[in-house]
């Protein structure tokens, strides 16, 4: 193989390895990004509805919060309560239950703070 052929390939080479290695880094970082702006855009309307407790009896938002779109993994309004003991509510519209662990139980309870987690259904 000729100097040429092989100074080629070697360029060709650490071409291909910084692009990929780029790639990689922008997808790290941008998907951190994103992550962040769903936990700001959740948090923004925990605060909300923090000042405007829900109406007793049937659970739906308070008069003028605007959640955002209700659509399920939209990522804005699914809204679902949790007591003490762990029981679930939710307003006639959301009909899919997300999972009650430990950590949420907690928080329930008062136990503890603010917690974001990933939940895959």
């Amino acid at each position: 193989m000729s100097l040429r052929a092989r100074l080629a390939l070697v360029t060709a080479a650490v071409v291909a390895s910084t692009v990929v290695l780029a790639s990689g880094a922008i997808y790290v970082l941008i998907r951190a990004e994103l992550r962040d702006e769903v936990d700001r855009s959740l948090s923004r309307q925990v605060d909300l509805l923090s000042r405007r407790p829900f109406q007793a009896g049937a659970l739906r938002p308070p008069r003028g919060a605007d959640l955002g779109s209700r659509s399920f993994g939209s990522g804005f309004a699914y809204i679902q309560y949790v007591d003490s003991k762990g029981r679930t509510n939710r307003p006639a519209n959301e009909t899919e239950a997300l999972p009650v662990d430990a950590v949420t139980l907690a928080i329930a309870r008062g136990q503890k703070g603010r917690h974001f987690s990933d939940i895959h259904l």
